[in-house]
């Protein structure tokens, strides 16, 4: 099941929030110094890591479990966008372009399989954290994380932070992504945890043919599935690059009027 009630519940609202609110932050922006424009980057930064700190501390204090150790895809964000909102170097086009990149796969997985980044339990969880049902937080964690986060990707549409150059954004994209499942496949086998699905899968059908290879051909059925999922890795942000490419072009031509991008090669 790609959606539940609860994700119905969770997700629209946010993302009809980010939507206008990104519309009226563009339009308030516009023509503003870049230090301006980072504003609402650096505030989804900072949010994100103090949930990621109190996420953390909660782990350390009712015992540690090894899954909460931010290794997963969308954990990235931790990494990536304090560079993003920070870093004022000659490569901050690289950061800029991996968070437009990381945000990009959030919201297209969020609209269109949030059931997959997380699960209705976490949302029931969330609600019953808020309402003081229960001191359980990190259903409430993980709900607003990436609630927060998918909000990047329509800031990232009309606060023009970065400039398009093909050959250097995919090399990097290639090379960041690539990286991730050269670290993170290994350590999720090693520890066992599951980690980007690199251990076992959340989707059914993917699972069944996992067990299926394995069943037949032992360990190199594992390693097979784990280069699958490693090509899928790869492949979706190279994809969400141009989704964000196409929707820059179109936001840019149709809500503020701007003239077409210019790439630098």
């Amino acid at each position: 099941m790609f959606w539940t009630i609860y994700h119905v519940y969770t997700v629209i609202p946010a993302l009809i929030i980010e939507l206008i609110g990104a519309f009226f932050i563009g339009k308030a922006l516009k023509g503003k110094s870049e230090k301006i424009r980072l504003i609402p980057i650096q505030v989804i930064t900072i949010i994100l890591l103090v949930l990621e700190v109190a996420k953390q501390l909660y782990g350390l204090i009712t015992g540690y479990d090894l899954y909460s150790i931010p290794l997963h895809y969308c954990s990235l964000f931790l990494f990536i966008f304090p560079f993003v909102s920070f870093y004022k170097g000659k490569h901050k086009d690289i950061f800029r372009c991996l968070g437009a990149v990381i945000s990009a796969c959030l919201f297209l997985f969020m609209t269109v399989y949030p059931n997959l980044i997380y699960p209705a339990e976490d949302v029931i969880n969330c609600g019953n954290f808020l309402t003081f049902k229960t001191s359980y937080f990190l259903g409430f964690h993980t709900v607003f994380f990436h609630c927060i986060a998918m909000a990047s990707f329509p800031l990232f549409l009309v606060l023009d932070l970065f400039e398009f150059n093909l050959k250097r954004d995919l090399l990097s994209v290639l090379a960041w992504f690539a990286g991730y499942c050269i670290i993170v496949a290994p350590i999720s086998h090693i520890i066992k945890v599951n980690f980007n699905n690199f251990y076992h899968c959340n989707n059914a059908a993917l699972e069944n043919f996992r067990l299926s290879m394995v069943d037949k051909i032992g360990w190199v059925g594992q390693l097979i599935y784990v280069l699958m999922i490693s090509i899928g890795t790869i492949i979706v942000p190279i994809l969400a690059y141009f989704l964000f490419k196409g929707c820059k072009i179109l936001v840019d031509k149709t809500l503020f009027k701007k003239p077409q991008i210019e790439e630098n090669n």
